[in-house]
């Protein structure tokens, strides 16, 4: 299977910063296997390469400080999932984030899943604690169906997001089920089974954002750790 990770990046302040030089790492220490696995990365406005991560580990890495503007974590997202479909073939796109760490397997536990369930709209591993969005609705062996997954790892087919036909230009991503995320209105306008891990294969640091606070439970169920299992 070919990946295309689709990372936005916006590192605004310290804290900001030093939970993506913790990701960055963690993200090079994944095991991609055999697989073919490209790199877009959409960033806010210009940083330090320091904070990036190792493009050795990529197939391709490609790197956009969009000309038109980008306001929040949704367009780009759906900008860089627009893009990645675009620089080159790939069978599937993964959303990762600037304040996630990695179990190295993640990639690998992702690919199992999608094998298990091949007709599914979109698939994760990691399993959202905030189940007022994303409630389980049947647990099968080693997976999850839910309602509606968290970004986080989020992954489908450039089929199925060619089919959606988002506009990245708007700045309006509001499910009539609650919630301004390109996330939960993918739920909503694409009704179809959604699988998770069970256990987390990443995990979420920031605990601190436009769409998270103290309060909210931002953290994936039975994380299995960043050390090799």
């Amino acid at each position: 299977m070919n990946f295309s990770l689709v990372l936005p990046t916006y590192l605004y302040n310290e804290k900001r910063q030093q939970d993506a030089l913790r990701s960055f790492a963690s993200l090079n220490k994944s095991d991609f296997g055999n697989h073919q696995v490209s790199l877009v990365i959409i960033e806010k406005k210009s940083q330090l390469s320091t904070y990036l991560p190792n493009g050795s580990k990529f197939a391709n890495v490609h790197i956009r400080i969009p000309v038109s503007p980008i306001d929040g974590v949704n367009q780009a997202l759906a900008f860089g999932s627009e893009l990645s479909i675009e620089l080159w073939a790939t069978d599937y796109i993964v959303w990762i984030f600037d304040d996630m760490v990695y179990n190295p397997h993640w990639l690998l536990e992702l690919e199992k899943l999608i094998i298990r369930h091949p007709k599914a709209k979109a698939y994760s591993v990691y399993r959202s604690a905030h189940e007022f969005h994303h409630a389980p609705l049947r647990f099968e062996g080693e997976d999850v169906s839910v309602r509606s997954l968290d970004g986080m790892s989020m992954c489908f087919t450039p089929t199925e997001w060619k089919e959606w036909n988002v506009n990245w230009a708007s700045d309006d991503f509001t499910a009539p089920t609650g919630g301004n995320t390109i996330d939960l209105l993918h739920a909503h306008t694409r009704p179809g089974e959604r699988w998770c891990t069970r256990k987390s294969w990443v995990q979420n640091i920031g605990n601190i954002g436009i769409h998270t606070t103290l309060s909210t439970p931002a953290y994936g169920q039975e994380f299995v750790g960043e050390d090799l299992l």
